[in-house]
């Protein structure tokens, strides 16, 4: 079961490291992996926005996706630092 201090734990992590780069690996299923690379902009009370960086040469834009820390818990989704390859957990 997923505890309000674990959450509260996750959080803090996060917020220690806004403006880090991270690699963000996420589960989708039957052997489906998606992993892209971003900056950590916020932190909110029940998520956290991530700026990712371009995917393609010929797209200027940045994205911006919101992630949750439950996610994080549930193993369906990892940051790992890019500077110290120090996974959050």
């Amino acid at each position: 079961m997923i505890n309000k201090s674990d959450i509260s734990r996750i959080k803090n992590l996060i917020e220690q490291n806004i403006g880090n780069r991270v690699k963000i690996t996420v589960k989708k299923g039957r052997k489906r992996v998606t992993i892209r690379y971003g900056t950590i902009k916020a932190v909110y009370p029940y998520t956290f926005n991530v700026l990712l960086e371009n995917i393609s040469e010929f797209a200027e834009t940045q994205r911006a996706v919101s992630l949750n820390y439950s996610d994080i818990l549930t193993g369906q989704l990892s940051l790992i630092l890019t500077d110290s390859n120090e996974p959050i957990l």
